[in-house]
């Protein structure tokens, strides 16, 4: 993480302090921690940045799964209807068969 404070740059700069300017201590996960200057609205600005790029990330794995969902929806679908098929063609030949054997029992 690097500081975005312009000190030279900035027209905020009085007599050492800027009403925008942030000091905050960041430990990265290897060395030393390091004091990192930031402008309130320049960080702002970048972390805005990286929530749309983690939005725009999410959406489009969330319309992957929702693409694969409906894939797996249609097989299931087709899959069920298959074997309502099959269960009615059962049915119909007992009653052919029952139909057509005389009754035992009389």
């Amino acid at each position: 993480m690097d500081s975005t404070c312009r000190k030279n740059e900035c027209g905020h700069w009085n007599d050492g302090k800027c009403p925008f300017s942030i000091e905050v201590w960041w430990k990265p996960s290897e060395g030393n921690p390091k004091l990192v200057l930031d402008c309130a609205p320049i960080r702002t600005m970048i972390m805005v940045q990286e929530l749309y790029n983690q939005t725009i990330s999410l959406q489009k794995a969330q319309e992957q799964q929702r693409n694969e969902s409906k894939k797996l929806m249609i097989s299931f679908s087709a899959m069920v209807d298959h074997a309502l098929k099959i269960q009615t063609e059962a049915r119909r030949q007992e009653r052919r068969i029952s139909e057509k054997t005389p009754d035992i029992q009389s």
